[in-house]
């Protein structure tokens, strides 16, 4: 995992955070953006397209990433994914993202969420697990 600390916004890649050294310097408001960025690796390394398509439904999105449409950013499952995530293990007041992106951050209950990603990583673990090496 490499994270960039670079002027331009704040955005994911495979293996990779980009984060503003602006953004960074809001202190602890920060937090939860940086949260939604880490948010993304999980997607990357731990999630399948099975998994991503159920998510679009659950989380009420559109499409997991935006490909050749363009829609508003909480229409992304991607996006609704990461801060739902950043939300569920860090539902603080301290969290920005329930105040910037109150519709991402909250697309699930908090517990329902976390219950709902411990059972689909195990069933990627087990299931990786009956794979032929």
């Amino acid at each position: 995992m490499t994270v960039h600390i670079k002027a331009g916004g704040c955005y994911a890649g495979k293996g990779q955070n980009w984060l503003d050294p602006q953004m960074l310097a809001d202190g602890r408001d920060a937090w939860g953006i940086v949260q939604h960025e880490f948010a993304h690796q999980v997607d990357y390394f731990l999630l399948d397209d099975r998994t991503r398509k159920e998510l679009t439904g659950v989380l009420g999105a559109k499409l997991w990433w935006p490909g050749s449409r363009s829609l508003p950013h909480d229409a992304y499952g991607a996006e609704r994914f990461a801060s739902t995530f950043a939300w569920a293990y860090w539902p603080s007041a301290h969290n920005s993202l329930y105040r910037r992106v109150h519709s991402e951050a909250t697309a699930m209950p908090v517990l329902k969420f976390r219950r709902l990603i411990d059972s689909l990583l195990d069933r990627e673990r087990e299931e990786a697990q009956q794979e032929p090496h």
